[in-house]
C-alpha cells in the first residue's frame, strides 16, 4: 500500500468526515468525503461538503512559528559559515549544561537566545542536517543494489529509511529539531525571530505520545506546504506517499498472508510456485535523475513516463534533489554537501555495478550545486583507471 490510514477530519457543522489523499480514510461509513487540497491540509480549510471552517489540528499538526517563509530563512543563514569540528558534539551535550541551571520552558529559551547561543544552535542543527542527509543518501545506495539483487521487501524496507533520514536532513535545515536531553523529549526551532523550546507537554495532542518515527513525520506535516519555497514537489515531500511507518512496519514485521515478506509467502508450494510469485525482477540500471536519460538507448514506443515518475529510486531522489535545491537557494559558502563527496560515496556503492545511475547521481548533483567539480575530468578519470575501486583514490 502506497498510501497510509489516516483518521478523518470532522466538520461540526454538516457532520462530513473529511480525508485528503494521498492518505485513505481509516474507516468508512456514513459522510465521508475527500477534501479539496492535497495531504496535509491547513489548520483552518472549507469543508468539501457545506463550505463552513473545520479545524484540521487534532488530526493533523500545526505549530506556532514553524516554519519560517523562505525569505526569513535564507535571512537567518546570512553570514553562516559552517566549521569542521575535530570532536562533533551533539545538540544535548550543551542543554543539559543549561538544563541543569533553568528548569522551565521559559527559563531555557531565555538561556537560548543569546546570540552565542543562536550560532551554536545554527552549528549544531546544520551539522545534524548534513549527517542525516549523507546517511539518506547511503541507504538510496543501498535500496538501489538490494533490488538489483531482487531483495524486494528489505530493499522497500531500506528506501523508509532512507526517506526518514531526508525527513531529518531536511527539518533540521529548516531550523527545527527534537532534543532528549533528559527524560522524554522536547522541541527545539528557530522561528525567525527566537529560538523556542516546547517540552511533549505543549506540543500538539498527536506527538505527545508518538513513537520516535512518528515525531519526525508529524513534524513534517507541520511544515504543510509553504508556497514561497523554491523547490519542487513540496507536495510529495511532506505526504507519506510511497513510503510511510505503518507500510514499513507491514512487510517488515506482519506475518500476515502478503503482508509481510510477500514475494517469499509461496514456500510452502516448491521452488517453481514460489519463483512465479516472486516474479523476480532485478532492478536494471537506469538513471532515476532524469526523464530522458532514463529511458536512453530505448524504444520511444516502449517508454512510459509513468514508469520514470513511479520508480521508487526516482521517488527517493526526488527528496535528496529537493535537499540539495534547498540548500543552494539559502545561499551561504559551506563545503559538507559537495558534488566530489556524494560522487565518491555513490562511487563506492554503484561504480562497479551500476554505473549508469551512478553517473546520473553525479551530473545531476552538479546540476544542482554548482560548484568547482569537474564532471568531465572525473569521468575521464574513471575511464583510464577501471580498475579503481574510487576515482578519489591514487591508481596503485
Amino acid at each position: 500500500m502506497r498510501r497510509a490510514l489516516r483518521r478523518t477530519v470532522l466538520c461540526a457543522t454538516c457532520g462530513a468526515k473529511i480525508y485528503w489523499l494521498p492518505s485513505e480514510p481509516l474507516a468508512g461509513g456514513e459522510h465521508v468525503i475527500g477534501g479539496q487540497c492535497f495531504e496535509p491540509p491547513p489548520a483552518t480549510t472549507p469543508c468539501p461538503k457545506c463550505g463552513s471552517a473545520v479545524d484540521t489540528t487534532m488530526v493533523y499538526p500545526c505549530i506556532d512559528g514553524f516554519p519560517m517563509s523562505f525569505d526569513v530563512l535564507r535571512r537567518s543563514y546570512e553570514g553562516f559559515a559552517p566549521y569542521v569540528e575535530g570532536n562533533r558534539g551533539t545538540i544535548e551535550d550543551d542543554l543539559r549544561e543549561i538544563l541543569k541551571l533553568r528548569r522551565t520552558p521559559e527559563q531555557i529559551e531565555e538561556a537560548l537566545n543569546t546570540p552565542d547561543a543562536q550560532r551554536w544552535f545554527r552549528q549544531r542543527v546544520f551539522y545534524r542536517s548534513c549527517t542525516a542527509f549523507y546517511r539518506s543518501i547511503s541507504l538510496l545506495c543501498a535500496f538501489l543494489t538490494l533490488e538489483r539483487d531482487a531483495f524486494r521487501t528489505w530493499g522497500q524496507v531500506t528506501a523508509y529509511y532512507s526517506r526518514f533520514f531526508f525527513l531529518q536532513a531536511f527539518l533540521n535545515l529548516l531550523q527545527a529539531t527534537y532534543v532528549y536531553p533528559e527524560k522524554g523529549y522536547a522541541l527545539l526551532y528557530y522561528d525567525g525571530s527566537r529560538l523556542r523550546y516546547k517540552d511533549a507537554k505543549k506540543l500538539p495532542s498527536m506527538m505527545r505520545s508518538a513513537g520516535s518515527h512518528e515525531q519526525w513525520w508529524y513534524l513534517m506535516e507541520a511544515v504543510k506546504h509553504p508556497a514561497d519555497y523554491p523547490i519542487e514537489h513540496m507536495e510529495m515531500i511532506v505526504s507519506r506517499l510511497v513510503f510511510n511507518p505503518s507500510k514499513r512496519n507491514a512487510e517488515n514485521y506482519s506475518f500476515e498472508y502478503l503482508e509481510g515478506f510477500p514475494e517469499l509467502d509461496r514456500f510452502d508450494k516448491g521452488a517453481l510456485q514460489l519463483l512465479n510469485h516472486f516474479r523476480p525482477n532485478p532492478r536494471t540500471d537506469q538513471d532515476i535523475t532524469d526523464l530522458e536519460r532514463y529511458f536512453e538507448g530505448q524504444n520511444p514506443e516502449d517508454c512510459d513516463p509513468g514508469d520514470f515518475y513511479t520508480d521508487d529510486g526516482t521517488v527517493l531522489w526526488t527528496y535528496l534533489a529537493a535537499y540539495l535545491q534547498l540548500v543552494k537557494h539559502l545561499g551561504f559558502t559551506q563545503e559538507f554537501l559537495t558534488t566530489s563527496t556524494i560522487a565518491a560515496l555513490a562511487e563506492l556503492h554503484l561504480g562497479a555495478r551500476m554505473p549508469t545511475v551512478f553517473e546520473g547521481i553525479v551530473r545531476a548533483t552538479k546540476e544542482i550545486l554548482a560548484d568547482n567539480f569537474s564532471l568531465d575530468d572525473f569521468l575521464k578519470g574513471r575511464a583510464q583507471h577501471p580498475e579503481r575501486l574510487s576515482s578519489f583514490w591514487p591508481p596503485r
